[in-house]
């Protein structure tokens, strides 16, 4: 049956159904999904980069939990970097800055609909976030999540 996401924040079931339901969403989904579970080329991965995955300590910043470590596209971890970007409700000038600083080419659609489905697995996924922000912020954020996956917005 899945997760119950009103245990979470009443009345985010009926926004998780809708994506459910979203049979273009689903499919593209199902598409980001054969990509993490294929075995094409790329580059090696932390595969969960986001800050409860970084350590400051007095000797500097270290990545640590590499449990999920994998071979992919590039575009992996930092679809999952801007997804806690955008889910902080951090600037879009952060991701920009984030991206200028990137010295690879990157496939921005594909980034964009990592971003999107790693979006929608922490608003409505096992792997919630300890969110601050109500109903209508993460209705929100789920719709953002969606264009992504989409390809209709970023």
């Amino acid at each position: 049956m899945g997760f119950d996401c009103d245990a979470i924040v009443p009345g985010l079931q009926v926004h998780a159904e809708r994506l459910k339901s979203d049979m273009a969403f689903v499919d593209a989904v199902q598409e980001i999904k054969a990509i993490y579970i294929g075995d094409g080329p790329g580059v090696l991965l932390h595969g969960d980069l986001y800050p409860g995955s970084w350590l400051t300590t007095p000797q500097g910043l270290f990545v640590i939990d590499p449990e999920f470590c994998w071979v992919g596209p590039r575009e992996w971890d930092l679809g999952i970097l801007i997804a806690h970007l955008m889910l902080s409700r951090q600037t879009a000038e952060a991701t920009d800055r984030l991206l200028a600083r990137y010295a690879e080419p990157i496939d921005t659609a594909l980034l964009n609909r990592i971003t999107g489905v790693e979006m929608m697995r922490r608003l409505i996924g096992v792997a919630q976030l300890p969110l601050s922000y109500g109903l209508d912020t993460r209705a929100t954020l789920l719709e953002e999540a969606r264009l992504l996956v989409l390809g209709e917005s970023r």
